[in-house]
């Protein structure tokens, strides 16, 4: 007896924002941050045992990891069947005006996988930071500064987690990986009176 192919209605190609702020408030509700370094909570990504910015991109619907792990974070979380099915969905990634040369759009690319799960585990990083004279409790409310900053490149050999060369020449090897650091003051947006 022939079966006929699976078919897939697409209805639409992303995660919608709905379940993503549900996901959100599931974490709060639950007790979780991505990395657990927020006081009082718990790492998510220790869920599935993976990078905490792996696990929020998964959140932010622009990571999909496998079934198993999608499960694993969505009954934790207890997000519905049909949420659970939206990130199933292959992952959308959001692009502005889309440079040419190919070295700055990668760069673009990386923040549009990226972006907003680094923002947010930042803000999990500095949720206790306070400046002197504020109030506590707006740790995370803030950005880094690319005036305070420096920008450092590695070439490395892949199996080789540290730096052995920086923008010097270096004997080729068959899996060379590039490693981008950037080191920006922590700038709190600050409350006003007037």
């Amino acid at each position: 007896m022939r079966t006929s192919a699976p078919t897939f209605v697409m209805t639409s190609f992303k995660v919608s924002d709905e379940t993503i702020t549900a996901a959100k408030m599931a974490m709060e509700e639950k007790g979780f941050s991505y990395t657990g370094t927020a006081p009082g909570t718990k790492s998510l990504a220790a869920v599935i045992n993976k990078n905490p910015v792996f696990v929020a991109g998964f959140i932010n619907g622009v990571h999909r990891p496998s079934e198993a792990d999608r499960h694993a974070i969505c009954d934790t979380l207890g997000l519905s069947a049909e949420q659970t099915a939206e990130y199933d969905r292959p992952p959308v990634r959001k692009f502005a005006e889309i440079p040419n040369d190919p070295f700055n759009y990668r760069l673009i690319e990386v923040l549009a996988n990226y972006g907003d799960p680094i923002r947010e585990i930042i803000g999990e990083l500095f949720a206790t930071f306070s400046l002197p004279g504020d109030a506590p409790g707006r740790g995370n409310d803030g950005i880094m500064s690319a005036i305070d900053f420096s920008f450092h490149m590695f070439r490395r050999s892949e199996g080789n987690t540290l730096p052995e060369m920086t923008l010097q020449e270096a004997t080729p090897q068959i899996n060379e990986r590039v490693t981008i650091v950037m080191d920006g003051k922590w700038l709190n947006f600050k409350a006003f009176v007037s």
